[in-house]
């Protein structure tokens, strides 16, 4: 008898496999980024599929099994389509770097945290701070994955909550720090 894990993730990107099943690439609190696979979930009848939408937030109920993980069920908690669209782009950027840089069943709470502050900074927030807040969850992320140096300017940005204070402090250095982001992004080799 297999554990059937329950859990929150938000879905980083959808793969039809045939005509009936679906691979999701997954990040969760607890495994990180993981791949599970969907039985019958693009069938007409299908209860899950309304819910597997990629950027969305679900609770999943998921089992390992000898060589993949299986999804049993899973639950909407927010959908992606809750932002305007200037903010579904940027979400969709930060999720792509994440699926991009996280790699295995590896546990990333700080950066977990920061993808749901992200999601709802983007919610909230004004279109004028969405480069801002990309810019600031992308530097938090190569922090948190060990790809950004411990460089003084930016270490308040990194060691103090993901916060719209802080995001309002980083748009100032916003251009300074872009090509810094990007140089550490090409020097992953991701």
């Amino acid at each position: 008898m297999h554990h059937i894990y329950h859990t929150h993730a938000v879905i980083l990107h959808t793969r039809a496999v045939g005509e009936r099943d679906m691979f999701l690439s997954l990040f969760t609190h607890e495994f990180g980024a993981l791949s599970v696979k969907v039985t019958g979930v693009r069938t007409i009848k299908s209860k899950l599929r309304g819910a597997l939408v990629a950027g969305s937030w679900i609770r999943a109920d998921i089992v390992r099994g000898r060589e993949i993980w299986r999804l049993t069920s899973a639950t909407a908690d927010t959908s992606f389509f809750i932002l305007p669209s200037a903010a579904r782009a940027a979400y969709a950027r930060g999720l792509r770097l994440i699926g991009r840089l996280c790699r295995g069943e590896e546990a990333h709470e700080a950066i977990y945290d920061d993808v749901r502050i992200f999601f709802s900074l983007l919610a909230t927030g004004e279109q004028k701070d969405y480069p801002s807040i990309e810019g600031l969850f992308a530097l938090r992320v190569l922090y948190h994955l060990g790809y950004w140096g411990e460089q003084d300017l930016y270490k308040s940005y990194l060691t103090t909550s993901f916060s719209r204070d802080l995001i309002d402090e980083f748009s100032q250095t916003l251009a300074v720090a872009i090509p810094k982001i990007n140089q550490s992004l090409h020097e992953t080799q991701l």
